[in-house]
């Protein structure tokens, strides 16, 4: 905790919030960066002499917040380091949660929180698992939550930079999200409290200027090639290795019954399960690509594709003779495969521009939960069980996949069968069972995030596989 000239009142608050955790074997280092107030000196030496935990290092100089970090973090005695602001308020079950998060994830190296602001109540809730992408957008951790593993981030030789004093704290997570894993817990474990007089407020064209060399310089990261395929990829309107399908040109006639035939449009009904109903709206767009028509869909009442459609299309009412050509596509990835193998492939240029998947919520802390557990592990594999198959197809993929990945964690979603989930446990001491979320598109989206799959002949789990992160990875299949 660096001090400098704080408020008595807002210091208390911040050491009484540490010295109350539920876990108490720990060291609070106080680092007195040169005030010249008397009240904060005589408030850090009471506390220094009532609570043998309390350290306190007494400087007669101002030598600024980044400097007095680095001077805390080698002062640390311990592998696993808190920060804390001398104004703010810690949960009591701080340290408590991360150190057993810690505990859950050694690979690991810096976890923050979602904390709350005050005076004025709002929840801050970063990214769950930020990645570099993320961090290239905004600073992902809230500098007061966070913990981290002092021997993790010596050993790649990350310290603060100097030179960054307006932001030290963004340019130090933006250079170690390059080598190492780093998790907020979603849950509010902090308080932290806004003030006109603090450092942020009062150096906002400094903290822009810093934001811009920092974003620069994790720009130059990206085009020396570490994530180029990753950028393009993302920056690809269709994809890698994509071609626009021609459009067919309409044969002209003089006749109005030719033409009104052309002019009809491909009527789509959409049914079935969220992931039926994707497959069908893909594989309309695609065919109403082909023979060069419009394309009109039979939407359900309800359900979680009108979420995810990026824009909602024209709906029709049920095709009749005279109103457009009815198509009965098929359901399974497997039926649309052995029609028309090249249309099963051009269907990944129609997912990708008509769907998009929602986020969790920030009040949906099961499903933050879920998807931070999927994406620190290394060896994540997603099971879609079904009951058309025997718990024996689960058990020979597991025993597959345990002879080639070092340590499998199998996710499983999709019918509840004991039998399947034993046989997956036969294999691997990490089986989950997540398929409690209430919605299909949470399901999708958690098994995106999956590096590996065991899949059933259902499309709601051919498309995680087929765009998730299973894509470049083991994809085992009937």
């Amino acid at each position: 905790m660096p001090v400098y000239n704080t408020d008595p009142g807002f210091l208390e608050q911040a050491i009484d919030s540490i010295l109350n955790q539920t876990y108490p074997h720990f060291e609070l280092v106080i680092y007195d960066d040169g005030s010249t107030r008397e009240e904060t000196i005589r408030t850090l030496d009471s506390y220094a002499d009532k609570d043998e935990r309390v350290r306190v290092i007494h400087m007669k100089e101002n030598i600024g917040v980044t400097r007095a970090r680095i001077r805390l973090v080698a002062e640390a005695a311990n592998d696993l380091c808190a920060f804390m602001d001398s104004d703010d308020i810690s949960n009591p079950f701080r340290f408590e949660r991360q150190i057993e998060f810690f505990r859950r994830h050694p690979d690991v190296g810096i976890c923050g929180t979602w904390f709350r602001t005050f005076p004025t109540e709002f929840t801050v809730c970063p990214v769950t698992t930020p990645l570099y992408l993320d961090f290239l957008r905004e600073d992902c951790l809230g500098n007061p939550t966070v913990m981290f593993n002092k021997r993790m981030l010596e050993s790649f030789g990350i310290v603060f930079n100097i030179n960054m004093s307006a932001a030290e704290d963004y340019e130090l997570y933006s250079r170690a999200v390059r080598y190492m894993k780093i998790a907020n817990i979603p849950e509010v474990l902090l308080e932290y409290r806004l003030r006109d007089d603090s450092v942020c407020h009062s150096n906002l064209d400094s903290i822009r200027e810093a934001d811009y060399i920092i974003h620069e310089r994790m720009l130059d990261f990206l085009t020396r090639g570490h994530y180029r395929i990753d950028v393009k990829r993302m920056m690809s309107r269709h994809g890698p290795g994509f071609e626009v399908p021609r459009r067919v040109r309409i044969p002209l006639s003089k006749s109005r019954r030719v033409k009104a035939f052309f002019r009809r449009p491909v009527v789509v009904r959409l049914d079935g399960d969220l992931g039926e109903q994707m497959f069908r709206y893909a594989y309309g767009c695609a065919m109403g690509e082909e023979l060069g028509r419009r394309v009109r869909f039979v939407l359900p009442k309800e359900g979680s594709i009108l979420k995810m459609l990026r824009k909602k299309p024209w709906p029709a009412r049920l095709p009749d003779k005279w109103f457009g050509i009815k198509m009965e596509p098929p359901c399974t990835p497997a039926e649309v495969y052995n029609r028309d193998k090249d249309l099963f492939l051009r269907l990944r240029h129609f997912f990708e521009l008509a769907f998009v998947f929602p986020g969790f919520s920030n009040e949906d802390t099961p499903g933050q939960t879920a998807l931070m557990d999927i994406r620190l592990s290394d060896d994540s594999v997603f099971v879609y069980i079904s009951k058309d198959f025997p718990a024996s197809y689960y058990g020979n993929s597991a025993a597959y996949l345990a002879s080639r990945l070092k340590e499998p964690h199998f996710f499983v979603f999709g019918d509840n069968i004991p039998e399947a989930i034993d046989a997956l446990r036969v294999h691997s001491a990490h089986v989950e069972w997540l398929g409690t979320c209430g919605e299909d598109w949470k399901d999708i989206a958690l098994m995106m995030q999956c590096g590996h799959a065991i899949v059933a002949d259902t499309a709601l789990s051919i498309i995680p596989a087929w765009f998730g992160r299973a894509r470049v990875g083991i994809v085992l299949t009937p």
